[in-house]
């Protein structure tokens, strides 16, 4: 192996460091940061192309040995750095000694919308101006654990392949389906063409969760943190659901209102492929 870079003013520390304290930079620039070991190993397994994996020159990690032996059979672009390299790049307080940029995956709508629709039931999730990427990755990850079979985001939510919403799905977003930059003025029509009810969670929806047929294709929006669902979506929508709760109680964080709805529908699904009752919903009217 080379010899380890050791100045924090090197071109490639610079560019690296660029991308993760400016996101809509590493954003702009097609690009994601893999931060660790496991994120690394995801991006690898999802065939993304690598741009340059920085490692711990230090680091006797057998994960990192092996990670660095498969990326030198391929020929990735690999420096080995000095650990405090390391921690001045990465955004987490201790690095695991491996740190990836890859190419970010690129979904068009038709291949996102083939790849969403290919199995049933088909359920998928919006973020209409969800903001923090923890929150983010949370509910992508949730959602992939649930088998919702993809993610539409609108123009203006948060960017689910922010270095921390990486971290906080786990890599989950990066073997699944997402579209970008949906604008909202479309989204109800696009939804609709693919024949899938929309769904909006709000506090004070008009129907409570468990009275909807889960079986029945369907969008579930879930708007900002602070603001809910935008209004025109809101207003156009075919559902305002709510989750019932215990009184006291205003609403749930994103994540946990999105781990509730998913897994209700994973469990009504389980339950009916043990019945041997997986009858495919008609998707010419909704429930």
């Amino acid at each position: 192996m080379e010899a380890p870079i050791t100045s924090s003013h090197n071109p490639q520390v610079t560019r690296v460091r660029k991308w993760i304290n400016r996101p809509q930079v590493c954003r702009r620039d097609g690009v994601l940061v893999a931060d660790g070991i496991h994120l690394v190993q995801e991006a690898l397994e999802a065939g993304l192309s690598c741009r340059v994996i920085f490692a711990d020159s230090r680091s006797s990690h057998p994960e990192v040995k092996e990670i660095l032996d498969s990326a030198d059979e391929r020929r990735l672009p690999v420096y080995p750095v000095m650990p405090h390299i390391l921690r001045a790049v990465s955004g987490v307080e201790t690095p695991q000694g491996l740190i990836g940029v890859f190419e970010r995956p690129a979904f068009e709508p038709s291949a996102f919308w083939r790849a969403a629709l290919e199995t049933s039931p088909v359920h998928v999730v919006v973020a209409a101006g969800v903001q923090d990427p923890g929150n983010m990755g949370s509910l992508i990850r949730t959602a992939r654990a649930a088998g919702i079979r993809g993610l539409v985001c609108t123009r203006g939510t948060v960017d689910p392949y922010h270095h921390r919403a990486l971290r906080a799905s786990m890599g989950a977003a990066l073997s699944f389906p997402i579209l970008l930059d949906v604008e909202e003025e479309t989204l109800i029509s696009q939804l609709e063409k693919a024949g899938l009810r929309t769904a909006g969670l709000a506090p004070r929806g008009t129907t409570d969760l468990d009275e909807i047929d889960p079986q029945y294709p369907t969008a579930w929006v879930f708007g900002s943190e602070g603001q809910g669902l935008p209004k025109d979506i809101g207003d156009a929508i075919d559902l305002n659901v709510k989750i019932p709760m215990e009184p006291g109680v205003e609403s749930l964080a994103v994540p946990a209102a999105g781990a509730v709805v998913f897994y209700w529908l994973y469990l009504f699904g389980r339950d009916k492929q043990r019945n041997g009752d997986g009858v495919r919903a008609d998707r010419s009217q909704p429930a």
